[in-house]
């Protein structure tokens, strides 16, 4: 099962594997696995920012802005595309595998997205708040 969570609930030795798609660890930890390459670029980080900042950060932005760029900036690296697939057989080898990040709102959150990605693809996934939204993977197969 892959479990996405924020990184403040996941604690040593309740997971096989503990991975945090992010760019930057605040504190480093070593149980933890930092996978920066299925965290949003720099780019979409930094618009995410500036949309908070403006007081546009919502469902609609993150809809229409954030989701389809993180899509295309998974899709475009192959990478990335190696750990879903590594995500994918830990899964099916019936690891207990936690994914985590700093987003205290998951539904407006890449963890959600890589939630769907998967769940599309046949993992068991978890979320805190929401059913995982295997649209997103739909989305990224018509990508090419």
């Amino acid at each position: 099962m892959l479990k996405f969570a924020q990184i403040s609930k996941v604690k040593p030795g309740q997971f096989d594997q503990v991975i945090a798609p992010v760019r930057s660890l605040r504190s480093p930890h070593l149980w933890m696995e930092q996978v920066p390459v299925l965290a949003p670029s720099p780019d979409l980080f930094h618009k995410y920012l500036d949309l908070r900042k403006e007081g546009y950060w919502n469902r609609e932005s993150f809809r229409e802005i954030y989701v389809p760029q993180f899509l295309r900036e998974l899709k475009a690296n192959p990478k990335a595309a190696q750990w879903l697939n590594r995500l994918y057989l830990m899964d099916k080898r019936g690891k207990n595998i936690a994914l985590t990040c700093y987003c205290t709102d998951e539904t407006l959150c890449h963890r959600s997205i890589l939630a769907g990605l998967l769940a599309g693809a046949g993992c068991t996934c978890w979320l805190e708040k929401h059913e995982p939204e295997i649209r997103y993977f739909n989305i990224y197969k018509e990508l090419g």
